[in-house]
């Protein structure tokens, strides 16, 4: 009788339900000692079942966190480079009309400066003043070619970092996949007060 009792406990166990144990009667010492060590075994599979559980709960819940995180960011980088690009592209066109600009003054410099000379003309000092504008005009172009290759490489940068994100992403969302049906694996077994065990190496923790 106490052998069937024993047989049943272990099909329930066997079936997912780490809640039953086995009760020694004092009646038989091998079978005493036999119940002891099943409890016992069951205890430390139900606490283990319990921490793992845990630890698919966490893992998933860190895989959507990280997916969701690293999907903001990469959008954010994203954002950064097609906007720092218009930039750029922008700010070349501008320093296209600058350095034309620039031109067509020490031309015109140069013909007022011949004009002058050939007429005896006195400017005075509007050739000078036109030549200043000149000098500056070349040097804001200079200044806009060392700004757009920086600009350019801080759009390289947040590309390769979106890219990188990509990975990230798709990396947290495979944890998150292979979470899931460990969970739903270990969902088959019933324990008792499952919130009590954790897992201490969780991401949680």
């Amino acid at each position: 009788e106490k052998a069937d009792e024993y047989a049943q406990i272990m099909q329930q166990c066997a079936a997912g339900d780490l809640t039953q144990r086995m009760e020694p009667d004092g009646e038989n010492e091998a079978m005493d000692r036999i119940a002891g060590e099943f409890n016992e075994m069951i205890d430390e599979l139900e606490k283990t079942t319990g921490q793992l559980k845990s630890f698919a709960d966490e893992v998933e819940t860190a895989g959507d966190v990280v997916q969701t995180s690293s999907e903001s960011v990469r959008d954010a980088s994203e954002q950064v480079a097609d906007s720092i690009q218009q930039i750029s592209d922008d700010a070349y066109d501008q320093k296209e009309r600058l350095q034309e600009i620039s031109n067509t003054m020490d031309d015109l410099a140069r013909d007022l400066e011949g004009f002058a000379a050939e007429h005896d003309v006195d400017f005075g000092d509007s050739l000078d003043r036109i030549e200043e504008i000149a000098a500056t005009l070349n040097d804001v172009v200079e200044l806009s070619e060392q700004t757009m290759a920086e600009s350019e490489n801080v759009a390289g940068a947040a590309e390769e970092q979106a890219a990188e994100l990509n990975e990230v992403t798709q990396r947290a969302e495979d944890l998150s996949r292979y979470a899931r049906p460990l969970r739903e694996v270990l969902d088959r077994f019933e324990t008792e007060s499952e919130h009590e065990f954790y897992f201490p190496t969780g991401p949680g923790s």
